[in-house]
């Protein structure tokens, strides 16, 4: 795993709030991470993991915006990948919190 001191800030915020998606998702390390967090971040509400997904697009956009400014496109490139594959794992969570017809009407 990586070093989560070589992440960037909003990956380190991120960590803070949601270790097991910095963990699983990104492969970085994070200090005093018990996998039983897994569990807890799994059973969390969906809103709060979409909220802290969110969070962590905000600081990578802001990341991205100073690359494109420096003219670093390999770097505005991954920043781009890792908010695309957010906004995906963001998309999954909202769907799946969203009940089918068919459980609506067994209620």
């Amino acid at each position: 795993m990586k070093n989560i001191s070589t992440a960037n800030k909003g990956l380190k915020a991120l960590a803070k709030e949601n270790p097991a998606l910095v963990e699983d998702k990104f492969g970085y390390d994070v200090p005093g991470y018990q996998n039983g967090d897994l569990v807890d971040f799994l059973n969390a509400d969906p809103e709060q993991r979409i909220f802290g997904i969110e969070t962590q697009i905000r600081n990578l956009m802001l990341d991205y915006q100073d690359a494109v400014k420096n003219k670093d496109k390999d770097k505005a490139q991954r920043l781009n990948q890792e908010i695309n594959n957010l906004e995906k794992i963001k998309i999954d969570i909202a769907n799946a919190s969203v009940p089918t017809q068919a459980q609506n009407l067994r209620q």
